[in-house]
């Protein structure tokens, strides 16, 4: 009973956010923020994790007062520490989870031509960092019909111009430079599927990271279908969205292994979402092992990735 205690006291403190974006800090600096000049990387990293905290709170995804998503979202970050270098997942990260704070703004609402527009203005600003994030929008779009009740033709056809819309302007400026082969290598890697599946692109970083979200989705989602019947509809339905966006990001790097840095960055904020969730509200005693366990786990790899750089 004082367990269960304590941990809801810790899911609730307001100290949880501030002392793990300490610790965040930390993870950066001794990765090597200061000495390599990521500031473009940790900057993307800062504005991200606030966007963490707007979604949760704009959509009380969590029914109590807790900051567990942006905290799952710092403590996930820094267990693919190995991935802070990477300017593109930086911005792709940043990118996504604007669009899941603008979309989850649309929910019943069919008329929500702006939002729905500016949502898909990110994920198309997102695919300019990486192509491949454009897989996702047949699935977001089926999504955002059964869970968020926001697809019509209208806010269908502002999806459109908001995902091409970044591509507007940089035809713009290839026209102006008479050079559209940047174009063209750029959508030619949606056809870079290989099989036989190469599993030897990942390395041992990498194929720890993904055990981890996996095990931490199936935590979070169990938790949720034991849960769920004390969430409102409209969060049920965003998480449902969450969910489904996760298993697909998780999906694609089993099958093609290669794409891993687009489909991690995407698993990160989905995963963080859905184990928030869990760590919050959890109050059975296997739950609170499954926490302690989380946590430690998450310090450990933490620990050993930046050992091995």
């Amino acid at each position: 009973m004082k367990a269960k205690l304590l941990q809801r006291r810790i899911a609730q403190s307001k100290l949880a956010l501030p002392v793990t974006a300490c610790y965040a800090i930390l993870v950066w600096m001794a990765y090597g923020l200061a000495t390599e000049k990521w500031w473009l990387q940790f900057g993307c990293f800062v504005i991200t994790t606030y966007l963490m905290m707007l979604l949760n709170n704009l959509n009380a995804l969590i029914r109590i007062f807790s900051r567990m998503v942006s905290c799952s979202f710092l403590m996930l970050s820094c267990c693919a520490c190995f991935l802070f270098p990477s300017s593109r997942g930086a911005i792709l990260s940043l990118c996504m989870a604007a669009a899941w704070l603008i979309l989850s703004q649309t929910y019943q609402d069919k008329e929500a031509k702006g939002m729905t527009y500016y949502g898909f203005l990110f994920i198309g600003l997102g695919s300019l960092a990486h192509v491949q994030v454009l897989y996702f929008v047949p699935l977001i779009w089926l999504l955002t019909a059964t869970q968020l009740l926001s697809l019509s033709w209208r806010t269908w056809c502002a999806s459109l111009f908001g995902l091409l819309t970044p591509y507007w302007f940089g035809i713009c400026l290839l026209f102006y430079l008479h050079d559209f082969t940047p174009l063209y290598s750029h959508f030619t890697k949606l056809s870079d599927f290989r099989f036989p599946i190469d599993y030897t692109v990942l390395s041992s970083a990498d194929i720890d990271m993904y055990v981890f979200l996996v095990l931490l989705t199936i935590a979070g989602i169990v938790h949720y279908l034991y849960d769920w019947h004390n969430d409102k509809i409209r969060i049920r339905l965003f998480y449902s969205f969450l969910i489904w966006t996760d298993l697909m990001a998780l999906a694609g790097i089993a099958v093609q292994p290669q794409l891993y840095e687009v489909f991690v960055h995407v698993a990160i904020i989905c995963t963080a979402t859905i184990i928030g969730h869990f760590l919050a509200l959890t109050t059975t005693k296997l739950g609170y092992i499954i926490s302690c366990a989380v946590i430690v786990s998450a310090v450990f790899i933490t620990l050993y990735n930046l050992w091995m750089s």
